[in-house]
């Protein structure tokens, strides 16, 4: 292990619009905690941009960088290999097309520095157009609501498959 607390995975094929905008959110975000985070990007074989923006992205953060499928192995197999990916104590798989909101991961960072949960569930918002929220939404702090990883479980059930 690398002794970072975090490792940002994100796995994505063919989404090089969307991937630019989380890349570009990133980039700023991980600075100041570039001894904390790790943020790998699997692509699984892209057609499309998805190289120039990656290599783009490695080259403006120092933490970031990129797997790249030789073949597309599917979503499923890219997800375990996000997973494997990790070197750190957290691992935080993000969609491509999402975004997290300013200030977020310094929240997170200290988080998991100070009370080392099970697992850390960030409220997210919908929106068909994210790029204005990307702009607006600052986390002025982190509400918490502590819940154990077993009642999490129960609770989120078979839905557990839809937050990334």
């Amino acid at each position: 292990m690398t002794g970072k607390l975090l490792t940002i995975a994100i796995p994505t094929y063919n989404r090089a619009g969307h991937l630019a905008l989380l890349l570009d959110t990133l980039a700023i975000e991980v600075r100041g905690l570039e001894a904390s985070i790790d943020v790998v990007v699997l692509d699984n074989a892209s057609t499309d941009r998805t190289p120039e923006v990656t290599a783009g992205f490695v080259a403006q953060c120092a933490v970031g960088r990129v797997v790249r499928q030789a073949t597309n192995i599917g979503s499923a197999p890219n997800f375990v290999a996000c997973y494997r990916a990790a070197d750190s104590h957290y691992f935080w798989m993000i969609g491509d097309d999402d975004v997290p909101a300013k200030g977020l991961l310094a929240h997170v960072v200290k988080l998991l520095a100070q009370d080392s949960p099970d697992l850390v569930y960030a409220d997210s918002k919908w929106a068909e157009d994210i790029t204005p929220l990307v702009a607006d939404r600052t986390v002025p702090r982190l509400r918490m609501r502590l819940i154990d990883r077993e009642a999490f479980c129960r609770r989120t059930n078979v839905y557990l498959t839809f937050i990334s």
